[in-house]
């Protein structure tokens, strides 16, 4: 069995919508293929904007 942890997602019809036309088109192969496209990019913009904009750090600061 895969040590991938796996995560339940109630996206809008709106996201439904979205994830469904991608996958129909082929630029998925299913629906978590999509999404995780979608957290990749994520990932990337927020390692290209500026620091102070970026997600706050899971990291706590040094006392």
């Amino acid at each position: 069995m895969s040590n991938i942890p796996t995560r339940t997602i109630v996206p809008t019809h709106e996201l439904e919508g979205y994830i469904k036309a991608k996958v129909d088109s082929g630029h998925g192969a299913n629906a978590s293929e999509v999404v995780r496209a979608g957290l990749r990019l994520l990932i990337e913009r927020d390692h290209k904007a500026p620091r102070s904009r970026r997600a706050p750090s899971c990291k706590k600061a040094d006392a």
